[in-house]
């Protein structure tokens, strides 16, 4: 080889791995950012359900660490465990990860998932109440 050749193939590969690098930068940033946006999705659906890190870890059968690791956005969890989790709260999981303004469907589902942990003779009580509530409401207004 030349001292021309040699100084080609050094400066593509040069080229090369200063590429990869650049490219596992941006992988792993993107990874990061990530992590963060479905760590706080994860908090905010939490608490919207008033359950603990530790119950949330119950209902997946994970450690309760796990959980605070997914919030803090220090681990990604895996699509199964996303799904799993949307199960948890009650919502599809693309509502999970969006961002947008609370929609009447958050109540929709919210609703739902609670209704759903009740045994039936607790739903028809919860129901009879709300139509009480409901109906108490509507006569206060009308005052």
């Amino acid at each position: 080889m030349t001292y021309r050749q040699i100084t080609a193939y050094h400066k593509i590969r040069s080229r090369q791995i200063i590429d990869a690098c650049f490219t596992n930068q941006i992988r792993s940033t993107v990874r990061q950012e990530l992590a963060k946006t479905i760590g706080q999705a994860i908090a905010h659906w939490r608490s919207v359900h008033g359950m603990t890190q530790e119950e949330v870890a119950n209902a997946l059968d994970v450690d309760p660490m796990t959980v605070s690791r997914f919030e803090r956005g220090i681990t990604l969890p895996s699509l199964v465990t996303l799904q799993k989790i949307s199960v948890v709260f009650g919502i599809p999981m693309a509502r999970m990860l969006d961002d947008g303004p609370v929609a009447d469907s958050d109540t929709t589902h919210l609703f739902a998932s609670l209704m759903n942990a009740l045994d039936p003779d607790e739903q028809a009580f919860f129901l009879e109440t709300l139509k009480r509530y409901r109906s108490l409401a509507w006569r206060k207004r009308e005052q």
